[in-house]
């Protein structure tokens, strides 16, 4: 039986568009599962095909967004926002139909939070707060101020914002997207926990310690309830609650959770994780 046919008995298409797009998937799948490396080459190869073939513009997108995705992943800032700033260019210039122009807008927002994301990790505040607007106007305008899909913008803006000690701005952006997610999804949505667990951290940075410490504890909840007590987001707001416990004094019940935390990073990433070292640190200050 040959290795490469398909389940239907068809062979599979020779057009260099279709492997293009087998070689995309290929590497969403492997980014999907935490493996970034792995997803880098099938990447680069459809990106390859694309360019030879002069694939249509929205294909050549996805592909230089998907590689953007992973190379930030990889820590490969430089390259990553080569990627995305080739993507947005490709948008910004295209001329879309009507029908299509609901399509060019999702990706258009995708394109533009991804290059933000990448300007974050490589401190450049300005410029990640100017294209997450951009985004923001855009998403806004498709779906509306208060849908729960705009969170994860809110939510990545706030943090921008809390990096440049604007806390009270990003409390109201953490804030607007828990209304909205609570609102479409309900209060006890994983996707809650994540903002619950930044509110937090907001009152950690402002020294309210006991202030944040409800948020932290209910994002410990929500999250705790849909994944589980091994999963490592679990875990990440275990730490961020030990951090406020600390500062408040009650170093027992710190170093608990601090060991708990430590206890699930170990057994995913292994001893040599960063998330480890972190936690290893935290527990260190504890003696």
């Amino acid at each position: 039986m040959r290795q490469d046919a398909r389940e239907d008995g068809q062979e599979p298409s020779s057009d260099p568009q279709d492997h293009a797009a087998r070689l995309l998937d290929e590497a969403l799948r492997e980014h999907a599962a935490g493996r970034p490396a792995q997803a880098l080459a099938p990447c680069l190869q459809a990106l390859a095909i694309a360019d030879g073939e002069e694939a249509p513009p929205l294909e050549l997108v996805a592909i230089l967004n998907t590689l953007g995705m992973i190379r930030l992943d990889l820590c490969d800032f430089g390259d990553a926002h080569d990627s995305l700033r080739r993507a947005a260019a490709i948008v910004d210039n295209l001329v879309a139909d009507e029908q299509d122009a609901p399509v060019l807008t999702q990706l258009r927002v995708r394109v533009l939070a991804n290059l933000a994301n990448v300007e974050r990790a490589q401190g450049q505040l300005d410029q990640a707060e100017r294209h997450y607007l951009d985004a923001l106007a855009a998403a806004e305008a498709l779906t509306g101020r208060d849908d729960a899909s705009l969170g994860p913008l809110l939510n990545d803006l706030a943090v921008v914002y809390k990096y440049a000690a604007r806390f009270d701005e990003a409390e109201a952006l953490y804030q607007r997207a828990l209304a909205a997610i609570e609102a479409t999804l309900g209060p006890d949505h994983p996707d809650t926990a994540t903002v619950w667990h930044n509110l937090g951290g907001i009152e950690h940075a402002r020294g309210r310690h006991a202030a944040g410490e409800p948020y932290a504890r209910r994002s410990v909840q929500i999250r705790e309830a849909a994944l589980g007590a091994e999963h490592p987001a679990v875990a990440a707001d275990i730490a961020a609650l030990a951090a406020l416990v600390q500062e408040q004094g009650r170093l027992d019940e710190a170093e608990c959770l601090y060991r708990r935390a430590l206890s699930v990073f170990e057994s995913t990433y292994g001893t040599d994780d960063y998330e480890v070292a972190v936690t290893c640190n935290n527990l260190g200050k504890q003696n």
